[in-house]
């Protein structure tokens, strides 16, 4: 037995290796008060994702991952890979990355530095929280309630973080400071219990407590009340401080951790090297190899069937098998030249039963094993019939035991022959036998030792018959697939059925469900169920886990439940709850290849199924206990820069079903995870972007999308049980967005703009060119109307031979007249705005210049703003308007009077002249001369009006003008 399970070990450290860990275990012996600890064991280390191999402290959070302390820092573990925290992913993290311990209170963690202080750890947002610079060496919190103890002995009692009480109590130990029954307990150096006041930090009580010298911590317990460990023993101390061993932990001491799972069932560790599990009545021990020389720092239960120990050679998760079954053993009964092969099982009566295989065959009586026959003989089926034991073989015919003496005797017949291959063999009523064989069925009646063959197919093999007893059809499975025959009366001829539908692949056993009316076929590729007697596919279970052998060996139909063995454990139909259970060696088992046809029923509560390594016997209400999990969820969302890892501070976002990331700059890194603490890796996730096709994660449980073109996506998660049968999908939605500058459409718009811009600059190229051509045009065409048009009338008058005096002060008007009109263009072009005042000004002057050698008199009137502006051309405009009609007046009104009013109002400048001369008919003064044709023209040009008429309808000229200013 000690052989086998050491075997069973050193299998397991084998299989462990491909994680390239070095296996805690080269020898695990088992040592226990009263029963061996059963289970399997995962090792972690930093091959695996851990921060470093020495684990300080492991808690647990309420979505039952757990939390690792070391000293690079601290580890989340979701049971199937790690995320690590550290100064590296958090700027408030400890600068020694050193987390001495951990402490789980309410929703948060807190992580301990004796040097560096605290911090609080929402462990669902991932948000760390400075607390304390200052060393802490222990905490309690009760509800609002908090204590902290410093490493310079000062004790802080705080209510909803306020500050209540403060005291320094000198020199004090890790771990001692606890809430119990609303004191505060404290443990000092020189063993002295304190019990103190939290509103004022005095003490009550203080205890010599000498069996607890030895340095140890408090722990509060929920079932047995305050609790000190040490290098003792394990002590409870009651409501007056009286101090007893703890009950359940009398005989064991230098106890250097102490915890309790969430039921109150202890767990414990003795010297850094046992680890201690209580189960039901007893401890359980685990002791490692010396040689290896590990260290046992602490222990946390997750669940009743799965505890995590941190040691300095990494993480260990054990994993207590569920007593689902015992292992029968049979290797002792046989020559260990040989092979052991387990075939089928007979039925003599409800305790005794018949083991066939090679060598050799087994009696099972009363729960126990005893050899029935020594032959070397490779029986296959078997079946009792008066008193006999017939078999089938491989290769050497049919063959009979006589049950009370044991001898053996081959049958030989017509059609039976003594190196016949048979594989099936049952009743077919009280006189006759049918077998399956090799290319044939014989139906045999033993008493008169006559049979009848009936030939199958060449190169057909059956291997079992049984009958439908609502058609009477015999269902016949072969390695070509399923057949089906009706039997004659007299059971002398057979009539092959055919029927709407056939099977044709290897079946290595089948099952009737009469109730049901279906076949239930084992195959090489999977389980398939077919409608009798059609053969209508019902369900085909053919898409399992890519990790698990599709080949089913043997069927068991019992108590509405398919018994399935596969070459990876036990599967279990259960067709009341229309539910699949999936067992292994996680559950139980011994074996994980199970052989062909090789099942039976014990009684109602027990069945067996024969295997490679035993016979594994099975508790039937054992299975209620497997827990499957159905549900998955994320446990961590991680947003990852991919161009400089080591400057890109890694974020962590809560979940909440919508993801958002930066394409192409950030990595989207999606961790899943289920709660089946034993047997997480059996479970396989798959992944779909906006229904494209399914994206195996294969041994990885992180879905990491990262270079995705921007936009909104659907996720698609889904689960695969250990079976391969989906349990859970689940949709997300994924916002993939880029910096705007960097879309496609920002490089239209570019484009866009560019294009506009080249289009304005060519438009006002062309319209400056246009202007500066109006402008050109405009400027020549005023000088040559007024300066040019002087200038030549004097040009005239100079070629003339005979010059007057007169002609003489006309000749020097004129080119006043010229000069001024120059001086009009070159100033206005000088200046890019005037006022008003300028305007006033200047025509006050040339008024005076003009009228002081004449004998008319003029009047002034200005009404009007001062700072209104006025551009060059209009200000130009309007001085060569004046101009002009001053020049009229002097000349050839023969006046004596002349007026002037300049007003604005309202963005319009009104500007009226008038004179009192001889001008009396209007049509002949507006057609005569270009006076009058350029004042139009500068008023026009200006978007102006201008009025002329008789003043006061007498004589003399008068002129209105209205032109719009800015």
């Amino acid at each position: 037995m000690i052989q086998l399970f050491t075997g069973c070990i050193a299998r397991l450290a084998a299989r462990y290796s491909k994680y390239g860990i070095i296996c805690l275990f080269l020898v695990l012996q088992f040592i226990s008060i009263s029963q061996k600890l059963s289970g399997t064991y995962n090792t972690y280390s930093v091959e695996q994702g851990l921060p470093d191999n020495l684990i300080n402290d492991i808690v647990g959070d309420d979505k039952e991952n757990i939390w690792l302390a070391s000293k690079k820092g601290i580890a989340r573990f979701d049971n199937f890979s790690f995320i690590n925290f550290s100064s590296k992913t958090d700027s408030l993290f400890f600068k020694d990355d050193n987390v001495d311990e951990l402490y789980k209170a309410n929703e948060h963690i807190y992580l301990i530095s004796y040097r560096y202080g605290l911090i609080k750890l929402n462990p669902i947002e991932f948000k760390f929280t400075k607390v304390f610079n200052d060393g802490l060496l222990s905490m309690a919190v009760s509800g609002n309630r908090s204590v902290f103890l410093f490493a310079n002995g000062n004790l802080q009692y705080r209510v909803n973080n306020s500050l209540i009480s403060e005291s320094n109590f000198g020199p004090a130990e890790k771990g001692t400071v606890v809430f119990y029954n609303n004191k505060i307990y404290l443990k000092t150096p020189n063993s002295d219990l304190l019990e103190i006041n939290p509103l004022n930090l005095k003490i009550t009580q203080k205890v010599k407590v000498e069996q607890i010298k030895i340095s140890g911590k408090l722990y509060v317990s929920s079932v047995y009340g305050l609790i000190y460990y040490s290098g003792n023993r394990v002590f409870l101390i009651d409501k007056n401080l009286q101090i007893k061993p703890h009950p359940l932990i009398l005989n064991i001491g230098n106890v250097n951790f102490y915890s309790e799972d969430k039921n109150g069932i202890p767990n414990f560790i003795n010297n850094f090297k046992r680890p201690y599990f209580f189960n039901k009545i007893d401890f359980l021990a685990v002791a490692f190899d010396r040689t290896l020389n590990a260290r046992v720092k602490n222990i946390y239960a997750i669940s009743k069937n799965c505890n995590f120990i941190g040691t300095n050679q990494g993480l260990l998760k054990v994993i207590y098998r569920f007593n689902i079954g015992t292992p029968l053993m049979d290797y002792s009964f046989f020559n260990d030249d040989f092979v052991r092969i387990r075939t089928g099982m007979v039925k003599e009566n409800d305790s005794v039963f018949y083991f066939l295989g090679f060598p050799g065959i087994l009696k099972y009586k009363n729960n126990e094993l005893e050899l029935f026959s020594s032959d070397e003989v490779h029986s296959n089926a078997g079946i009792i019939f008066n008193s006999k034991l017939y078999c089938t073989t491989e290769g050497n015919g049919l063959v009979r035991y006589d049950i009370k003496t044991k001898k053996k005797e081959q049958i030989i017949s017509s059609h039976i022959f003594k190196n016949d291959i048979y594989d099936h063999i049952s009743l077919l009523n009280d006189s006759q036998i049918i077998l399956g064989g090799f290319q044939k069925i014989i139906i045999y009646n033993p008493i008169k030792n006559t049979s009848d063959s009936f030939p199958l197919s060449k190169g057909n093999m059956a291997y079992k018959i049984l009958r439908d007893q609502q058609t009477g059809y015999f269902w016949v499975t072969s390695n070509k697939g399923l057949l089906c025959f009706i039997l004659s009366k007299d059971h002398k001829s057979i009539k092959f059925v055919s029927t709407q539908y056939s099977f044709t692949k290897k079946i290595n056993d089948f099952a009737i469900i009469p109730e049901k009316k279906q076949l239930w076929l084992a195959t090489d590729d999977g389980m398939f169920v077919r409608d009798l007697p059609t053969l209508k596919s019902i369900k085909d279970y053919d898409k399992l886990n890519e990790n698990s052998n599709l080949k089913f060996s043997s069927i068991l139909y019992h108590n509405h439940k398919v018994w399935a063995s596969r070459v990876s454990g036990l599967t279990v139909f259960d067709l009341e709850k229309n539910k699949i259970n999936f067992v292994s060696k996680a559950h139980g088992l011994t074996n994980s290849e199970y052989s062909k046809r090789s099942a039976i029923k014990l009684s109602d509560d027990k069945i067996i199924f024969g295997a490679l390594n035993s016979y594994d016997v099975l508790e039937v209400k054992a299975l209620d206990s497997i827990f499957y999990a159905s549900d998955f969820f994320i446990s961590a969302v991680e947003l990852s820069g991919q161009k400089d890892l080591n400057k890109y501070t890694i974020k962590f976002e809560k979940n909440d079903g919508n993801f958002l990331f930066k394409t192409g700059e950030e990595d989207l890194n999606i961790f899943l995870a289920n709660n089946d603490n034993i047997d997480s890796w059996s479970y396989k996730f798959e992944y779909q972007l906006n229904n494209d096709k399914w994206i195996s994660l294969e041994s990885k449980r992180v879905i990491r999308l990262s270079n995705l073109p921007y936009g909104d996506y659907t996720l698609n998660v889904r689960m695969i049980d250990p079976y391969g049968q989906i349990s859970k999908v689940k949709t997300y939605h994924v916002t993939a967005f880029v910096d705007y500058t960097k879309r496609p459409i920002a490089y239209l718009i570019r484009w866009f703009i560019f294009f506009i811009l080249i289009i304005v600059v060519i438009y006002f190229y062309a319209r400056s060119s246009e202007i500066e051509n109006e402008t050109k045009s405009r400027i020549a065409m005023d000088l040559h109307d007024e300066a040019g048009t002087i200038l030549t009338r004097l040009s005239l008058m100079i070629q003339s031979k005979k010059q007057l005096d007169t002609d003489r002060e006309v000749l020097k008007s004129g080119l006043n007249e010229a000069l001024y009109s120059l001086r009009v263009f070159i100033d206005s072009m000088s200046r890019q705005k005037f006022n008003l005042v300028n305007l006033q000004d200047e025509i006050r002057e040339f008024l005076f210049s003009s009228f002081h050698t004449t004998t008319i008199k003029f009047n002034i009137d200005f009404e009007s703003n001062k700072n209104l502006t006025l551009s060059s051309e209009l200000y130009r405009d309007i001085k060569l308007c004046i101009y002009e009609i001053v020049n009229n007046s002097i000349k050839y009104s023969k006046c004596n009077l002349f007026f002037i009013e300049i007003k604005s109002e309202n963005k319009m400048l009104y500007l009226d002249l008038k004179d009192d001369g001889i001008v009396s008919n209007l049509d002949e003064l507006l057609n005569k001369g270009n006076g009058i044709k350029n004042i139009k023209k500068r008023v026009k040009r200006n978007n102006g009006q201008c009025l002329f008429y008789i003043n006061n309808n007498k004589n003399g000229l008068a002129i209105q003008i209205k032109i719009p200013v800015k």
